[in-house]
């Protein structure tokens, strides 16, 4: 099956979570998550400000989260409204990289500011290792 780009001419993402959903998204501010059997978005989320460069799983069923260039990363629900259940704000440059540890649920992000920022499972902020 071949999907269309609805989001622009460049994918630089795709994950598939536990649920057979899957993210993907193109050099844009939009995330979009599809089904294996259809090239139609489930739901298109919104809430960067600059391209998403960055999606992984999250560790609560129907949960993601995404880097951004807008500084940011993000928690979302796969199948909720548009809006980023929690947003990481703290980096000085593009966030490349997130993941959320399944055994303590802290959820890492890696910067372009070589920064690496680690977070509770409610966004407060716990330690910076300076690059």
């Amino acid at each position: 099956m071949t999907y269309p780009l609805p989001f622009g001419p460049l994918v630089t993402s795709v994950k598939i979570n536990k649920s057979k959903a899957f993210l993907r998204q193109a050099k844009k501010r939009n995330i979009g998550v599809f089904t294996p059997e259809s090239p139609t978005p489930l739901c298109v989320l919104k809430g960067h400000g600059s391209t998403v460069c960055g999606l992984s799983p999250g560790i609560e069923e129907g949960t993601f989260l995404s880097a951004s260039w807008d500084l940011t990363a993000k928690l979302w629900k796969a199948h909720g409204n548009d809006s980023p259940l929690m947003s990481l704000s703290g980096h000085e440059a593009a966030v490349w990289a997130v993941i959320q540890l399944t055994t303590t649920k802290i959820i890492v992000t890696g910067s372009a500011d070589k920064n690496i920022k680690t977070w509770t499972s409610t966004g407060e902020p716990l330690r910076t290792l300076k690059g």
